[in-house]
């Protein structure tokens, strides 16, 4: 039987916390995947949190993130700052030269450039800390970094040195040989 939305986002909460490293965890990883694998509700990108500890260097991981791709892109509600800030945070131990990685940030880099809602500063940073694994080496991830500086420039909130800080440590593995990221 297949999970619906309610129980998707219940389970994906529900494993915040949990790491990849654990055989049990990845079992429970099979198990989810294929319930998730046979529904076809569509999924915001808010649940992808619960992803936090989970590392794609999992196979059951990158299994999973295919599956949730292809919810959350047939997801139409349009995505909030809150949302966009929890899925990045969710990405925070994926690395970006992970195909299934990559596949969901042009996802989620789609989504966020169809955003037309004002974004808070706090949030937009706090997502951006997420991002301290990615490498702008990734076009994918430099994607996501001009859907960004979109929002960013439409933020009328100012950028305070707690939240800077934030979206700076997000920077960690990125290259200001990319425009994207001088921009």
């Amino acid at each position: 039987e297949p999970f619906h939305r309610k129980e998707m986002t219940d389970i994906l909460y529900g494993i915040h916390g949990m790491s990849s490293n654990h055989s049990e965890v990845r079992e429970f990883l099979i198990s989810f995947t294929e319930r998730v694998a046979l529904s076809t509700d569509p999924l915001p990108t808010t649940p992808l949190f619960g992803l936090n500890n989970l590392s794609s260097d999992s196979q059951e991981v990158r299994s999973l993130l295919i599956i949730l791709k292809d919810r959350v892109s047939s997801c139409m509600e349009p995505m909030n700052d809150s949302q966009a800030m929890n899925a990045m945070k969710g990405l925070s131990n994926m690395k970006s030269n992970v195909k299934e990685v990559k596949d969901l940030l042009a996802v989620l880099s789609e989504k966020i450039a169809q955003s037309s809602s004002p974004w808070s500063s706090v949030k937009i940073g706090r997502g951006m800390d997420g991002l301290k694994n990615m490498n702008s080496d990734e076009k994918e991830v430099r994607d996501l970094l001009v859907a960004l500086k979109d929002r960013i420039q439409h933020c009328k909130e100012p950028f305070d040195s707690r939240t800077m800080g934030s979206a700076m440590n997000g920077m960690q593995g990125m290259s200001s040989d990319h425009i994207e990221v001088r921009d």
